[in-house]
């Protein structure tokens, strides 16, 4: 996980995004004062009014670690708990990315099955295309095979030409 200081540019981008996206937090006026944190310092719960197992959130820390009052833009401060944790030592961090989850063995079994199923899909569907390529330009050739113009063993020249012009894209 990494510790690092959010840019005040970035995060006031962030504010106005959540703000747009969220307008009932633009007018928010209960400032969120209790936090119940997790174990690596996450606030899992903040509001105005205290619950059992929330403790005080020191604004004053709150306001020198992020460099604004927080009773001045709620929006912010709510924004800053969502995406920072807060460290035994007091200091405000921005959360680390999630850690990664290695795929079980059934996991990687089911998506190689599922690659080889697209595979054949995809084949299929690709030899379903040629073939009716091959009839739209074999049309002529069967019209003087029915006719009695062609043998069948000249007709079925010509259709292998064809084929392989459409199996070479031309």
């Amino acid at each position: 996980m990494t510790d690092a200081t959010i840019a005040p540019s970035v995060l006031a981008e962030q504010v106005e995004r959540l703000t747009r996206e969220r307008p009932f937090l633009r007018d928010r006026r209960d400032l969120p004062r209790w936090a119940i944190f997790t174990e690596d310092g996450t606030p899992r719960w903040f509001g105005p009014e205290p619950v059992d197992q929330a403790e005080p959130l020191d604004l004053a820390a709150f306001a020198e670690a992020f460099g604004f009052a927080p009773e001045s833009n709620t929006a912010l401060m709510i924004q800053l708990l969502a995406t920072h944790r807060r460290l035994p030592d007091g200091t405000w961090v921005l959360r680390g990315a999630p850690a990664q989850v290695e795929p079980t063995e059934a996991e990687r079994a089911a998506a190689r099955e599922e690659e080889a199923r697209a595979a054949a899909e995809a084949e299929a569907e690709r030899r379903r295309a040629v073939e009716q390529e091959v009839f739209r330009r074999s049309g002529p050739d069967q019209l003087l095979r029915i006719g009695g113009k062609i043998t069948i063993a000249e007709f079925n020249a010509r259709l292998a030409v064809i084929r392989a012009a459409v199996e070479a894209g031309v």
